[in-house]
């Protein structure tokens, strides 16, 4: 998960862990490439970063790897528009 509210990312930790998930938790996006090996999911909210452009950046990183990484978009804005 690439989250930066730390709240958030927490609930949704103790969330994933009760339906016996394993989330692993990234808050920019140096950390987030160092852990990504091959997810199930990515969850990413594209507003992680005060750079505008860098959630979406990782977002085509994310889903042009070979294979792809899926990725739900979780945000609070509604829209993609930077």
């Amino acid at each position: 998960m690439v989250e930066s509210d730390t709240t958030l990312a927490e609930r949704l930790v103790t969330e994933g862990a009760a339906a016996s998930l394993r989330v692993t938790t990234a808050a920019d996006v140096s950390t987030a490439g160092r852990q990504a090996q091959h997810p199930d999911i990515v969850l990413l909210d594209p507003s992680f970063s005060d750079v505008a452009a860098e959630g979406l950046m990782l977002l085509t990183e994310l889903t042009g790897r070979i294979p792809p990484f899926p990725v739900l978009i979780l945000t609070a804005h509604n829209t993609f528009l930077i």
